[in-house]
């Protein structure tokens, strides 16, 4: 019984976060009374800079166990702090990376298919040409002007106390996974 009291307790707290970048969450929480009141507490995550992104990417190639030559290294850095500076709408952060990482590999095999007798090193090879080919993908209009740095989480608590059937929570849910 005791350790069934225990799960209880430990069940009996719901937190619910939002991510998103500050504008566009600003935004979400006025679009509705409740939620100001019911998020109220934020914490603000600034963007990588564009070093931290390209150690970033080159985690994903080495994780991976792929090789990037020197001419794609040095395009990759340019493109990122390019990417940066100019942080369209869509811009994502680490998001972007992982987009241009998976870009880059797509790029690589459709290089790759068209070449025969492959070494291991050629299939674990990222070359410049591999990199030039994504920059279409990046570019987006920047339509209201947004570009502030960081994004923003909000963070809402529901203490859900209940007896044996009893729910306390607005939405009638018992708290056990969305299960009535």
């Amino acid at each position: 019984m005791k350790k069934i009291i225990s799960v209880i307790l430990i069940l009996s707290l719901l937190v619910v976060i939002l991510a998103g970048y500050t504008n566009n969450m600003a935004r979400f929480i006025t679009t509705n009374p409740g939620l100001e009141s019911r998020f109220n507490r934020y914490i603000d995550f600034p963007d990588y800079s564009s070093d931290e992104l390209y150690k970033i990417f080159m985690t994903l190639i080495k994780k991976y166990e792929y090789i990037i030559d020197a001419e794609a290294e040095i395009y990759i850095q340019e493109l990122i702090q390019s990417e940066v500076t100019s942080k369209g709408e869509l811009f994502g952060n680490a998001r972007f990376i992982r987009n241009l990482f998976e870009k880059v590999l797509a790029n690589q095999a459709n290089r790759l298919a068209k070449e025969q007798n492959l070494s291991a090193d050629c299939l674990r090879t990222i070359k410049k040409e591999d990199c030039q080919m994504v920059l279409d993908l990046f570019h987006h209009s920047d339509s209201d002007g947004d570009r502030s740095a960081g994004s923003c989480m909000g963070i809402c608590r529901y203490s859900i106390l209940r007896g044996p059937g009893e729910s306390r929570h607005p939405s009638g849910d018992t708290g056990y996974f969305g299960r009535r």
